[in-house]
């Protein structure tokens, strides 16, 4: 299997009618890859504001591919502060792996103080 990840697709939008058409060319290129590769996994990203008004310039055959099989799964815009302190510890583990320093499950936000994770909270993940 090969995985394809598109990731952030909202940078094409400008809001204009060239934003629509890119989007439209984007799904439809998508589209025909998975036509022609069985084993193609296409993994397609973007912000919820963006799909939205955008979703409308489909045509209904493209929708169903990206809404129906699979389902979308929609991700959080504002993480919670377990998931925040999940994310930002286990970078940090990658961090002082690769740097060949022992990480320490007791103190896993090691080197930020206490209290950091108060200041992110409610804040947008991007």
């Amino acid at each position: 299997v090969l995985v394809l990840c598109l990731d952030q697709l909202e940078y094409m939008y400008q809001d204009n009618a060239d934003s629509a058409q890119r989007f439209r060319n984007a799904v439809q290129s998508v589209n025909a890859l998975v036509s022609h590769c069985p084993r193609l996994l296409v993994l397609v990203s973007c912000l919820e504001d963006y799909y939205v008004p955008l979703r409308n310039q489909l045509i209904k055959t493209d929708i169903d591919r990206i809404e129906h099989d699979p389902p979308p799964t929609v991700l959080n815009a504002v993480l919670e502060r377990e998931a925040t302190e999940a994310l930002i510890a286990r970078r940090l583990e990658v961090l002082y792996d690769f740097s060949a320093v022992e990480f320490d499950n007791k103190t896993p936000l090691y080197p930020f103080p206490d209290g950091v994770l108060d200041a992110l909270a409610g804040l947008r993940v991007r």
